[in-house]
């Protein structure tokens, strides 16, 4: 990824981020909880309206998380391709995003119930909104597949180990060549009965 794009990418997680930690905070405020986020007082920055001030303080929190999404070298992996690892460590940035998150709200409101309530619904509203817009590429390719008219040819796939799933998933991901994949086959009659990605062996 070129040094523009990852500017542009970081620009727009961070805003994602900030309106994910503004709607916890709002969510928060809807349930009677009426102190907001405003760390930047105590820390001698006053805002000139107190909307002004926790957008600040929202902006300021979402750094912490693209922080982290940098630190677990999150903007590197090509996301249609992206496997389970980066969504591992997509989770897990968030996570402790949402931890220091929480342990700022604390000190900054001082009940850590409405402190870690606020932190754990931003976590997942940014995960939500950061999985969303980096998975939006593949959600596109596999909404176009079942667009495909359905395959005619059924066939079942020899083998129910990792080269018979490496198969399946090949076949799936070309539904225009016609085949569709009922079932396994497998040697091993200790398979028998057993399920793998919706087919039965």
């Amino acid at each position: 990824m070129k040094p523009k794009k990852y500017l542009l990418v970081a620009i727009l997680d961070l805003v994602l981020v900030a309106v994910a930690i503004l709607l916890a905070c709002l969510i928060s405020w809807t349930m009677g909880f009426e102190t907001t986020p405003s760390f930047l007082s105590k820390l001698g920055v006053e805002a000139a309206h107190p909307p002004s001030n926790l957008l600040l303080c929202c902006s300021l929190m979402a750094i912490v998380y693209v922080a982290l999404l940098f630190s677990f070298q999150l903007y590197k992996p090509v996301w249609p391709y992206a496997s389970v690892r980066e969504v591992v460590l997509l989770g897990s940035s968030v996570t402790l995003g949402s931890i220091g998150i929480g342990f700022l709200l604390w000190w900054d409101i001082g009940t850590p119930s409405h402190a870690f309530m606020i932190s754990a619904l931003s976590g997942v509203f940014s995960l939500v909104l950061l999985g969303g817009t980096k998975f939006s590429s593949r959600f596109q390719d596999e909404w176009r597949r079942q667009q495909i008219k359905r395959p005619h040819k059924r066939l079942l796939v020899i083998g129910a180990g990792e080269v018979g799933v490496g198969v399946l998933r090949q076949l799936r991901k070309e539904p225009e060549n016609g085949y569709l994949p009922i079932g396994f086959i497998d040697d091993d009659a200790r398979e028998t009965g057993q399920w793998i990605h919706g087919l039965e062996i």
